[in-house]
This record gives structure tokens, C-alpha cells and sequence, in this order.
């Protein structure tokens, strides 16, 4: 440790003992004052994408900072803005990941990994990511870690489904040359023959290193990002280049045939896998494998794309909108609670007890009057003019360098 870093400890501590050892002032918490409001509400307004930990205690003209953030400039408004105040402010604010954090990058190494709203195992699903998803690392707590997705989504995984690295292992995973599973389900195998033993299950959308073929040339040999290595048939691959040119020029007609594949599939709340997936986790499923990174949440995506005027007939709507629905709060504001994808004809495909098609229309057998009384808004994705929250894989700056 510098003598710079030791100098600015004994500050802080020498602060932090003027709160605790004066007694005529009193002690307040300043947390809810209107200024963290406002810092919080520009710089972290979504907890679910930004960390804002932060709490103020006001004791006289002394003002402690104490927690932490993913986002310097929130720290920095608050210092600027309650030093204008004429406070004397003790900065304990850390910014994450810590230069202590040495390894700031993880992949996943399951099939699927659980991401909760807290360290532990009884704590929500919040999302998932599957095999060699990309994730940055905030900080490692008693065999957790918080990470965030491509997607900016945050949560805590148990260390298990992830391997660490650092930013020199994370910059060679990301050169190796890459396949992704485009087959719903199947098994990586320890030989290139059926009925071999399972290294480990995937799911659509996996990824996994490639390192060359069996000598029957049916089998990929591929690598897991924890070294392990083992055979996958062919015909559930595509080289990951392939794919992405592929999915460079996407159809609406792309989006209804890849979410048709999805048919039958389970719900299952926090789930964005082919095992089981909610209604945002089907379509940002669906869109990824369309080479499309979207928002994780109906709440989220519903801020993206371009809006698409509602008719009596819905004679606006294209096949592979997104369909959002809930209820007008008593502030008129909307809350969105479900998502689901336009297929044509007044008819649309969600995960609501398992992938079905349901429809808008009441001529229709498969009419669902709650969803059409609920329906609140129409998002565009492809060739949207405004693409904020929209990103293409190929330019995901967390799967290529």
C-alpha cells in the first residue's frame, strides 16, 4: 500500500471518529435529502442495471459518504453538490469493481446460471445467463459474485457456474474461435460417438470454444471456458462467424420462425433459457438468436425501439413487434407487467405457462380478452430508428475485442 493510499485512510478514519465522538450535534440521516434523489434518478435510475449503495450521515457541517457504485460520475455529483452546500464531506464511497477486485471478468461454464437478487440460494431468481455468456465482476463476497450481463443486468451468481479471469484471460477467451448451439437441447460428450459420456448438457444460444473436429467429421471438439473439452454434434452448431453474418439482415418472418421453435416451452420466472423462461426471457431469447441483444425485462424493452400506432384492427403492427401489456396506475402512468411477439393476423406467441400462440382478435378460437383489454403498447426493434437499448451482437464489445 502507497503512502498516498495510507495518508487518505488515516483522513477518512480521522472523519469518520469526528462523527461518532461529537456529541453536541446531532447525528442525521441524510440519505433521503433531495439531492441523493436527484443524483440517483440521473445516474442510477434503474437498479436493476446501475449500483447506488450510498448513504449520507449529517452530523453539524460534516457530511459522511459511505457505500458504493459501479458510477464515478454519481459519486462525483454528490461530493460537488454537497460540498457546495458548505458541508465538509468524509468520502467513503467506493467505486466498483475495487482495484483489490483482480479478477473483474467471469464466463459462464453451465448450461444455465442462476442469477439472484442476493448472495445467497434462497434469494429470487432475478435472471439467467447461459454457457459462455460474458460477464463483468463487481466484487466477490463469501463465494458470490456480482456481476453484470451484456445486457446490463445485475445480480449475484454463486461462484460455481462462473470461471473468473482476468482481463489477459478474458482478452485470449475472447479471440478463440467460437461455435453456438442452435439446437434447443443436447449434450457435450466425452468422445465423438452417441451414448458417450456427458461432459455437460447445453441449450440454444450457448457458446463454447472451438478447437477442431472428430475424425469422422460429425463432431466438433469444443473447449468450455474452464478448460474442459469434449465432443458436440455437428448439426446442433453453427461457427460462430457463420452465425453472425447469418443474423446480420434479420426478417420479421426470422423472429416468428425462432420463436415457433420455442413452442411448448415452460414458464418459469427469472428463466431465459430453453429449459424454462418468463415472457421478457422468451423474447429477449428469441431476439438473441436473431443476433440481437435487448433490455431483460418487459419493463425495459419497452423504453426501446420505435413505437407502432394501435388501431381497432391492428393493421399497423408487423410480424415480430413486441406486443406490451399491464394496467394505468392512478398517476395515468403505465405499468408494464407482460410482453409478448406479433406474429400476423391479430395473433401473438408468449410464455405465459408455456410458450403458446393466443389472440387479440374475438373471431379468433385462441382470443384472450384479458390480453387484449391489457395491451398498452407496440415496440418495432428491427431497423428501429431509435436503437438505444438495442444492441447487435456482433458488436458487443463484452463477446469481441
Amino acid at each position: 500500500m502507497n503512502n498516498s493510499r495510507i495518508i487518505y485512510l488515516i483522513a477518512v478514519f480521522i472523519l469518520i471518529l469526528a462523527f461518532v465522538s461529537c456529541k453536541t450535534s446531532k447525528t442525521i440521516d441524510f440519505t433521503n435529502d433531495d439531492v441523493f434523489k436527484e443524483v440517483k434518478k440521473t445516474y442510477a435510475p434503474d437498479l436493476r442495471v446501475s449500483i447506488f449503495d450510498i448513504k449520507g450521515i449529517k452530523q453539524g457541517k460534516n457530511l459522511l459518504l459511505k457505500g458504493e457504485t459501479n458510477t464515478p460520475q454519481a459519486k462525483a455529483q454528490l461530493i460537488e453538490k454537497f460540498s457546495a452546500k458548505k458541508l465538509k464531506i468524509a468520502d467513503s464511497i467506493s467505486i466498483l469493481p475495487t482495484v483489490e477486485t483482480k479478477k473483474k471478468f467471469a464466463i459462464v461454464r453451465l448450461s444455465v446460471c442462476n442469477i439472484r437478487t442476493k448472495p445467497e440460494h434462497s434469494a429470487e431468481l432475478a435472471t439467467q445467463a447461459i454457457l459462455g455468456t460474458p460477464l463483468n465482476v463487481f466484487k466477490v463476497v463469501n463465494g458470490w459474485c456480482l456481476i453484470q450481463t451484456p445486457d446490463n443486468y445485475i445480480g449475484w451468481v454463486d461462484n460455481g457456474g462462473i470461471e473468473l479471469m482476468n482481463e489477459g484471460e478474458s482478452l485470449k477467451w475472447q479471440q478463440t474461435q467460437k461455435v453456438i448451439a442452435v439446437s434447443h437441447q443436447g449434450f457435450i460428450t466425452e468422445y465423438e460417438e452417441e451414448g458417450s459420456q456427458p461432459v455437460s448438457d447445453f441449450v440454444i444460444g450457448s457458446i463454447l470454444g472451438l478447437k477442431g473436429e472428430s475424425l469422422n467429421k460429425n463432431f466438433w471438439l469444443v473447449s468450455f471456458p474452464d478448460g474442459r473439452i469434449g465432443y458436440a454434434d455437428k448439426r446442433s452448431l453453427r461457427k460462430l462467424e457463420e452465425f453472425i453474418e447469418m443474423t446480420r439482415f434479420v426478417s420479421n418472418d426470422d423472429i416468428v420462425n425462432s420463436s415457433l421453435r420455442f413452442m411448448g416451452a415452460p414458464y418459469l420466472w427469472g428463466g431465459t433459457s430453453s429449459k424454462g423462461m418468463d415472457c421478457s426471457g422468451f423474447t429477449k431469447t428469441v431476439y438473441f438468436m436473431n443476433g440481437l441483444i435487448i433490455p431483460r425485462d418487459a419493463s425495459q424493452q419497452v423504453l426501446a425501439g420505435d413505437v407502432v400506432q394501435i388501431d381497432e384492427s391492428y393493421s399497423k403492427l408487423l410480424p415480430g413487434d413486441l406486443l406490451f401489456f399491464g394496467n394505468k396506475r392512478s398517476d395515468n402512468s403505465e405499468r408494464i407487467s407482460h410482453v409478448a411477439i406479433y406474429i400476423g393476423e391479430g395473433r401473438f406467441i408468449h410464455s405465459s405457462g408455456n410458450v403458446k400462440i393466443e389472440s387479440l382478435l374475438k373471431s379468433d378460437p385462441d382470443y384472450n380478452d384479458f390480453r387484449s383489454s391489457s395491451l398498452l403498447q407496440v415496440r418495432r426493434f428491427l431497423n428501429a430508428a431509435d436503437n438505444s437499448g438495442i444492441k447487435k451482437l456482433s458488436d458487443s464489445m463484452m463477446y469481441f475485442k
